[in-house]
């Protein structure tokens, strides 16, 4: 019974270990868009392909196969947010923009969604979850603070509310 439940434990704390880096990156390093996602997604499973017949992956395959399916893929994704965020990049710049309304979502967190100020882009959408977008609402101007990462990706680094006219 012990063992049991001591394999369920391990079994938790391998799977964290193959999602909490991808987690992190997310809360800390996302990007605007939704396409560096898909690249890094896609070279994890790349490298996933290239390691996955190496001697040592064999083993860890039958220890875990879920963990060594996962964990390449999201492992890459973390490190190129990280990346993308933290080793590179511009000065800040700033852009006018405003809260244009609430996206609700069916599963996961809501979102407001702002005006984009890229040339042909249309709206940005900003998680509820992100600390920059608390005491924001509908129809408030503010200054989107964006860093351009490593890779060229921008990153809302920070979002100003603007002082309403008196």
């Amino acid at each position: 019974m012990a063992s049991s439940s001591s394999d369920s434990i391990r079994m938790y704390l391998v799977l964290l270990a193959a999602i909490g880096p991808a987690i992190v990156a997310w809360r800390v390093a996302d990007t605007i868009d939704r396409g560096p996602w898909f690249v890094l997604l896609a070279a994890g499973v790349v490298v996933a392909a290239l390691v996955w017949r190496t001697p040592p992956m064999v083993r860890a395959r039958s220890a875990g196969f879920w963990f060594v399916a996962i964990a390449p893929p999201l492992w890459v994704l973390a490190a190129g947010l990280l990346a993308n965020a933290f080793l590179g990049g511009g000065p800040l710049e700033r852009h006018p923009s405003e809260v244009l309304r609430e996206a609700r979502a069916r599963k996961g967190a809501d979102a407001l969604v702002f005006r984009d100020f890229r040339a042909g882009g249309d709206e940005i959408e900003v998680s509820r979850l992100n600390p920059h977008v608390v005491g924001l609402a509908v129809g408030d101007r503010v200054v989107l603070v964006v860093r351009p990462g490593l890779f060229g990706w921008p990153r809302v680094a920070g979002i100003e509310k603007v002082a309403a006219a008196e």
